[in-house]
C-alpha cells in the first residue's frame, strides 16, 4: 500500500517534548559555540560575580591550607559579599563554584552556568504557558521567548539577572499552580522558588509582588465560595493561612541566614542611613532630584584611596548607578524628616519602554506585545482567565515598581519581565482564525527573530547593520546609550555598562593586551620581589584576571592560563595594590608598585600629559597605549600601561664567591628575581643556605603573634625625601588573615621647629599605613620574609615603631620598636 507524504507525516508521532528538546538543543549548541568563539573582556559586575564564584570555590574546595569542615566554614564566612557594592546574594556564585568543581576552572565554564539556567528557563516557560495554551501554541510561545534578543544574549554572561529571570518564571508557575495558595504542594514549591530568587537578587520580588497579591485575592475568593457552611469556610481559611505561612517560613529559612549574616552591608546599601545622596538606590529616601549631567555614567563614585580596605573595584557599583542624572528637573529640598519617605519618582515613564525597544526586544516584538495585551483582554478565549491578569500584572507591575521605587535604571533590569512581554507578542498569532495564514505569519515572525539572532550571535552579516526609526522619546538616555532612534534590529545590545558590548563574538580583549604588555616588560626589566604590584588610575576591573597570571610552583595555581607562551611565563604574582580617579590618590603608593594602568575615559589630552609627566618624574615610562572605540555608556578611550624603570642593578652570581659578597638585602632581591631560575641547582642551594644564614644571624628576634617573629630592620635612602624601611621577619605559619602595616614616627621638639616650623616643646607624631607586600597569603610557611615599607619623610630624626593591624579589629599581636633613625645622615643610594 502506497502512502502519500501527508499520510506518512500524519503517522509520525511528534511529541511536544521532542520539539521542546529541539529548541533547547538549538540554544544549548549555539551557546557553547558562542562561549568558545567569544573573547569579550570580563568587566564591572560580571567580573565581581566571577571573583565571588572563584572565592566560593576556593573556600568550599580548597587546594591548600585547612581542608577540614570547620576550615571551609570559616573560609565561607570570610568571603566578602560587598565586593564592588552592592551586597550580592550567593546563589549564582555557589552555582558557578560547583560548576568549576565539575568541569574545571575557566571563564567560559563559569559563563556556561547561565546556559544551563537557560535550559531550565525554557522548560519552566513552556510549563507556565501550557497552563492555558494548547501544546502547539505553547511551543510557538516558547520559541518566541527563546529568540528574545536580551534573553539569549544575557544567557552567555555570568550575571545574576539571568538566574533571577529563570527563578521568576518558576515562581510564577508555582503561583499559578497553587490556585491562590490553596494547593499545598505548589504553595510550598512557591516558597522554595521565592527563597532561591531572593538568594539571587534582592530585587527579585519586585517582579512578582503584584501576581502574588492577585493569587491571595483568588485564594480568599475560593475560601468564600467553597461552601455556604461557616465551619467548612473556616477550615478552608485555616488551610489557606497555613499554606501561606508554610511558604513564608520556607522562604525565610532559605534566604534569611545569608541576609542576617550580611544585614549591616545590606541595610547600608539600600537605606543609606549615614547620608542621603543622589545615588541612594531607593527613590523614596532621596530628598532632592538628581543633578543633571551630560552622561548617565556616574563619576561620583566614592573616591578610593590606595589602601587595602578600599582597593576593591568600586566601578561595578558605579556601573549599576548609571542613572545619577535621571531627571533634569530639580525639586526643592525639604527640611521635614517625614518627607524622606514620600513617593519620589526619579525615572521618566518613557525610559523603560525605550530601553526595552532598543536593547531588549526591538520594535517588532514590542509592538506585537502591545497588540497581544489588547487582544488578551478583548478576546473571550482569554479575558476571563486569571493567568491573563497575572501576566499583565507581572509585566506592568514590574514596570511601575522599577520606575517608582528605584532611583537608577538600566535596560537589563527589564530582563525578568521579558518572558511576559514575549508571550504577549505571540498572542496575536494564536488568535488568527485561518490556520494556514496563521502558520505563515508565525513562520515569518520566527524568521525575523532568527535573523536578529544571527546578527547578534554569529555575525552582523547584513549590508545594513541596523534599521531604526528616527524617533527619540527619551533623547537624554538614547544619547547616553548611543541609540538615536527606535530599532527594528541592530547588531549590538547595551544592557548596561555592567555587561559591556553584547554582540557577535569578539576576538580583541583590552585586558589581555594590558597583561601581555606587563608580561613582556617583566622579561626585560631586572625586577625583583614576590609580587608585581600594579595600580589602576581612572580604570575599572583587572582584579579577576590577575590570578590567571600568577606563578604555578610549589604553591599550586589552579587558575593559571594555559595559553601563556613559555618565554612569557610569570615569575612573580601580579597584585592589585590600589586605585584612584585622580593621580594624587595613587601618588603615595607609587614607590610600592611596578606598573600603573590607566584610561583616558572622560579626561583631556592635556590631563593625560600631566599624568605622564608625573610618572616620568617618579621613574616610570610608557610601555603600551591603544585605542578602544565607544560602546553604549562607555565613551571612546585609550588604555595605557606605564612601568617602573629600575634604578638599581641586579646582582650577578656566577660562582660561590659572588654569593658570599652579597648583603642580606641584595641576596634576598636576587632570590626573588627572574635571574634565580638561571642559576645551576648547586648555586641555588648555596645561595639559599647563605640567605638563611644571614637571616639567622639576626638572632631570635621578637615574637609578634602566632605567625610572625620580627628579626630587625634596615633603612635605605632612595632619592630626595624617599626612603625604604626593610622589615625582616621569620614566619611560623602562613597567615590566614588580611592585615596592614602601621608605622609610627615621633619627632623631638627641636626637629619639629627646624623642619616643620612648629614652635614650642611639643613632640610630633606621624603615622604611615600600607598593605604589606608581599601579601600575607604569599608568605612562606616556616621561612623568612622581607617587607619593604616606603617612607616619604623630612630629613629629621624619628623614633620609629610599627605594628600589624587588621582593619576593623585592631592590632594583630604586639607592636615593635625600631629605635631612633636620623634620616638626614643616610646617604642616597646610587646602586
Amino acid at each position: 500500500m502506497n502512502l502519500s507524504h501527508k499520510q506518512i507525516a500524519g503517522k509520525i508521532p511528534v511529541s511536544p517534548v521532542v520539539w521542546l528538546a529541539l529548541i533547547c538543543l538549538f540554544h544549548f549548541s549555539l551557546n557553547i559555540w558562542r562561549l568558545l568563539a567569544d573573547n569579550h573582556a570580563i568587566s564591572t559586575d560580571e567580573e565581581t560575580h566571577m571573583i565571588m564564584a572563584r572565592d566560593y570555590y576556593s573556600a568550599l574546595f580548597p587546594h591548600e591550607g585547612d581542608r577540614s569542615l570547620g576550615g571551609r566554614l570559616r573560609a565561607l564566612k570570610s568571603i566578602r559579599a560587598d565586593v564592588g557594592n552592592p551586597v550580592h546574594p550567593p546563589l549564582l556564585h555557589l552555582s558557578g563554584a560547583l560548576l568549576i568543581r565539575i568541569l574545571g576552572y575557566g571563564i567560559d565554564r563559569l559563563a556556561f552556568t547561565n546556559t544551563l539556567v537557560f535550559m531550565t528557563a525554557l522548560i519552566g516557560f513552556y510549563l507556565l504557558v501550557r497552563s492555558f495554551l494548547k501544546q502547539s501554541e505553547a511551543l510557538f510561545a516558547t520559541a518566541v521567548f527563546s529568540l528574545t534578543p536580551m534573553v539569549y544574549m544575557a544567557s552567555r554572561y555570568f550575571m545574576t539577572d539571568f538566574l533571577s529571570m529563570a527563578l521568576v518564571i518558576w515562581v510564577i508557575h508555582a503561583l499559578w499552580k497553587s490556585e491562590g495558595y490553596t494547593r499545598t504542594k505548589w504553595t510550598l514549591l512557591f516558597g522554595i522558588f521565592n527563597g532561591f530568587a531572593l538568594l539571587t537578587r534582592s530585587t527579585a520580588v519586585l517582579y512578582y509582588v503584584f501576581p502574588c497579591c492577585l493569587a491571595a485575592i483568588l485564594g480568599l475568593k475560593r475560601v468564600l465560595e467553597c461552601s455556604p457552611v461557616f465551619k467548612l469556610r473556616g477550615k478552608a481559611a485555616a488551610k489557606l493561612a497555613g499554606n501561606v505561612l508554610a511558604a513564608a517560613i520556607i522562604g525565610i529559612v532559605l534566604a534569611t541566614p545569608w541576609y542576617a549574616l550580611h544585614g549591616k552591608q545590606f541595610y547600608q546599601h539600600w537605606m543609606k542611613p549615614q547620608v542621603l545622596h543622589e545615588e541612594t538606590p531607593l527613590s523614596i529616601l532621596q530628598k532632592t532630584a538628581s543633578t543633571p549631567v551630560q552622561k548617565a555614567e556616574s563619576k561620583t563614585t566614592t573616591s578610593a584611596q590606595p589602601t587595602a580596605e578600599k582597593k576593591e573595584a568600586a566601578a561595578p557599583a558605579a556601573a549599576e548607578k548609571t542613572a545619577a542624572a535621571e531627571n533634569k528637573k530639580t525639586e526643592p529640598e525639604t527640611s521635614s524628616a517625614t518627607w524622606r519617605f514620600r513617593l519620589h519618582r526619579r525615572i521618566p515613564w518613557m525610559r523603560y519602554p525605550v530601553f526595552v525597544i532598543n536593547n531588549a526586544v526591538f520594535l517588532p516584538m514590542f509592538l506585537l506585545s502591545l497588540v497581544g495585551m489588547i487582544s488578551l483582554f478583548i478576546h473571550r478565549k482569554y479575558n476571563k482567565r486569571t493567568e491573563s491578569w497575572s501576566l499583565f500584572l507581572w509585566l506592568w507591575g514590574s514596570y511601575i515598581l522599577l520606575t517608582l521605587l528605584l532611583s537608577f535604571s538600566t535596560p537589563r533590569y527589564a530582563l525578568q519581565a521579558l518572558p511576559a512581554l514575549s508571550l504577549f507578542s505571540a498572542i496575536p498569532f494564536l488568535l488568527l482564525p485561518n490556520k494556514a495564514f496563521r502558520r505563515i505569519l508565525q513562520a515569518l515572525y520566527l524568521l525575523l527573530l532568527l535573523f536578529q539572532f544571527g546578527t547578534l550571535t554569529v555575525h552582523a552579516f547584513s549590508p545594513l547593520p541596523e534599521i531604526r526609526l528616527p524617533i527619540q522619546p527619551d533623547p537624554e538616555f538614547q544619547a547616553v546609550y548611543e541609540d538615536p532612534g527606535l530599532y527594528v534590529y541592530k547588531s549590538v545590545l547595551h544592557a548596561s555598562s555592567a555587561y559591556g558590548r553584547m554582540q557577535a563574538p569578539m576576538k580583541d580583549n583590552f585586558k589581555d593586551r594590558i597583561f601581555l604588555a606587563m608580561l613582556q616588560n617583566e622579561q626585560k626589566q631586572p625586577y625583583s620581589g614576590i609580587e608585581a604590584n600594579y595600580a589602576r588610575l581612572n580604570m575599572r576591573g583587572m582584579l579577576f584576571e590577575e590570578k590567571h597570571y600568577w606563578m604555578d610552583t610549589e604553591r599550586p595555581n589552579p587558575f593559571l592560563r594555559k595559553d601563556i607562551p613559555d618565554h612569557l611565563r610569570p615569575y612573580r604574582y601580579f597584585k592589585h595594590y590600589g586605585w584612584g580617579r585622580e593621580i594624587n590618590q595613587i601618588i603615595p603608593i607609587l614607590p610600592v608598585v611596578d606598573y600603573v594602568v590607566y584610561t583616558t575615559e572622560d579626561i583631556s589630552e592635556e590631563k593625560e600629559q600631566e599624568w605622564l609627566a608625573h610618572f616620568k618624574a617618579r621613574g616610570f615610562e610608557l610601555i603600551e597605549r591603544f585605542y578602544e572605540e565607544r560602546f553604549g555608556q562607555v565613551s571612546a578611550r585609550h588604555y595605557a600601561v606605564v612601568a617602573r624603570r629600575e634604578r638599581s642593578a641586579r646582582p650577578v652570581i656566577q660562582e660561590e664567591d659572588d654569593i658570599r659578597g652579597l648583603s642580606l638585602e641584595e641576596l634576598y632581591r636576587f632570590r626573588h628575581s627572574q635571574a634565580w631560575a638561571s642559576l645551576t641547582p648547586q648555586l641555588q642551594t648555596q645561595a639559599g643556605e647563605q640567605l638563611t644564614a644571614l637571616f639567622q644571624s639576626r638572632g631570635d628576634g621578637m615574637r609578634l603573634n602566632d605567625s610572625v617573629t620580627f628579626l630587625g630592620a634596615t633603612v635605605t635612602h632612595e632619592q630626595q625625601d624617599q626612603y625604604h624601611l626593610n622589615l625582616l621577619f621569620k614566619t611560623e605559619a602562613v597567615p590566614t588573615i588580611s592585615c596592614r602595616l602601621l608605622v609610627q614616627g615621633v619627632v623631638p621638639p627641636e626637629d619639629m621647629a627646624r623642619h616643620f616650623n612648629q614652635a614650642g616643646d611639643q613632640y610630633g607624631q606621624f603615622r604611615w599605613s600600607f598593605e604589606p607586600s608581599p601579601s600575607p597569603s604569599f608568605w612562606p610557611d616556616k621561612g623568612y620574609i622581607m617587607i619593604p615599607f616606603p617612607l616619604q619623610v623630612k630629613k629629621a630624626q624619628y623614633d620609629l615603631s610599627f605594628a600589624f593591624y587588621i582593619p576593623g579589629h585592631g592590632m594583630w599581636g604586639h607592636a615593635a620598636k625600631l629605635g631612633s633613625v636620623d634620616f638626614a645622615s643616610l646617604p642616597e643610594s646610587h646602586e
